[in-house]
């Protein structure tokens, strides 16, 4: 069978590869954000208004690379852990969606679980908080400020998006479960509260964001 992943080489032992849909991908980001500008949060966000034109598009270009270089440290981040534990890592697989670090076991230690799961989203707020600080150093109309404004923006929302949907949806039914069992006091009033009560979020996540998703 035919690999559809191209190895682009080793970091810490594990190698990064590149699935075919992701080139697919960095056309489309570089096209789309070279196509629209807009204020956000009172900056500018995309390169449409950046002349010339041969410029609007390196810098469109530059900056889808350089986004899923973030997302490649984001799985770094998430495999740091796991090897520093002990755990193997096969490969960190960059696709459309994202990243997918590929592990020989599953973590059986749910607080090493949960450093695991957060070492991904704790390096996308770093970069997002220092792409926002670089950011506003430079004039608010210049290629590179309007770079680095979005590339802070999208990794604090990855940041985000990663806990919020790793904590609520993955793992309601079982490390939550697991760790509020181990760790936490749950009594309240008098009355203990059942661990598994954590599964809650997950069907709370489906009807929240399941509604706002619908109407995008």
């Amino acid at each position: 069978m035919m690999n559809s992943s191209l190895q682009l080489g080793k970091i810490m032992g594990i190698p990064v590869q590149l699935h075919w849909s992701f080139l697919l991908v960095i056309l489309y980001i570089a096209w789309a954000f070279a196509s629209f500008s807009q204020q956000v949060l009172g900056r500018s966000y995309g390169f449409g208004e950046i002349e010339p034109a041969g410029l609007r598009w390196a810098y469109s270009l530059i900056f889808s690379l350089v986004l899923f270089t973030c997302v490649a440290l984001h799985e770094l981040g998430h495999s740091y852990i796991a090897l520093k534990n002990g755990i193997a890592i096969r490969s960190i697989t960059l696709y459309f969606f994202g990243g997918v670090s590929a592990m020989e076991e599953i973590p059986r230690n749910p607080r090493l679980e949960l450093q695991m799961a957060f070492a991904g989203p704790a390096v996308s707020g770093i970069l997002g908080l220092m792409g926002i600080l670089l950011a506003t150093l430079l004039d608010e109309g210049s290629p590179l400020g309007i770079m680095l404004w979005m590339l802070g923006l999208l990794n604090i929302i990855l940041m985000l998006f990663n806990v919020v949907f790793w904590a609520c949806f993955e793992q309601a039914g079982s490390s939550l479960t697991l760790f509020a069992d181990r760790n936490v006091d749950r009594h309240v009033f008098g009355w203990e509260m059942g661990a598994a009560t954590t599964q809650f979020f997950n069907p709370a996540y489906i009807l929240i964001f399941g509604s706002i998703f619908s109407i995008m």
